[in-house]
């Protein structure tokens, strides 16, 4: 074998083990390359699984934020409301005590004297569908009062199908739990006095007054009247 073809023969043999030297560097280099390439990934993916984290712990503490805040917001709501209602019932309270300090005050007033009974007021209320609670109010201003006492007689007035009607009060009262019914009709009272009834009326009647007779016994002998307006009368609440 003459010279030029051992070296073209060394040429070839020196070129496949530079071509498989190089095809290693690169399988060796692809893997270095893989691997960081797998390494860098699993850094990006602990990144995120600790941001995920991070989240879920604002995100859990952000939920109880808003429920502790739900929660002391309903409670000042509460607390609100309750006081609201405690300023009105304190208020409605002042005023029933104004009326009454004013009722005494015009019982003791020596320049309110009138003699005999006096109605000093009537109001109803509406309970239910044509049931309805009355008060009167009976006093007698006097500098020396007595004892006043009386029997009275009420007639409710009104209209029914366009037909003027009376019907003793009597009639139309309520029954009591035995059965019976609540008709007080006797006054005896030094400076004051309250009734109270209930009434059942027809849906068809329409009231326009009540008419009161009294006959007074004490502290003498004589009879007394008096119609209450239904319509302008205290409507309470």
């Amino acid at each position: 074998m003459n010279s030029s073809k051992r070296r073209e023969l060394q040429a070839i043999l020196w070129a496949r083990r530079h071509f498989f030297l190089s095809l290693a560097l690169a399988f060796i280099a692809g893997v270095f390359v893989s691997g960081l390439w797998g390494a860098y990934e699993r850094y990006e993916m602990s990144k995120l699984q600790q941001l995920y984290r991070l989240s879920q712990q604002q995100n859990t503490a952000l939920v109880a934020k808003r429920a502790e805040l739900t929660l002391t917001s309903e409670r000042l709501r509460a607390n609100t409301q309750a006081l609201t209602a405690s300023i009105r019932e304190q208020e409605q309270e002042n005023r029933e005590l104004q009326r009454a300090l004013d009722f005494y005050r015009q019982l003791m007033d020596p320049s309110q004297v009138k003699k005999g009974l006096v109605l000093h007021s009537f109001s109803h209320n509406r309970i239910e569908a044509n049931t309805y609670r009355l008060k009167f109010t009976f006093v007698q201003y006097a500098l020396k009062p007595s004892s006043m006492r009386a029997k009275l007689h009420f007639v409710v007035q009104g209209s029914q199908q366009g037909t003027a009607v009376e019907l003793p009060l009597q009639q139309l009262l309520q029954a009591t739990e035995d059965g019976g019914k609540k008709s007080a009709t006797e006054i005896n009272f030094r400076y004051f006095q309250e009734l109270e009834y209930i009434i059942q009326v027809e849906p068809d009647l329409a009231i326009n007054s009540i008419s009161i007779d009294a006959q007074i016994s004490r502290p003498k002998k004589a009879s007394w009247s008096q119609e209450v307006n239904w319509a302008k009368s205290t409507a309470e609440n």
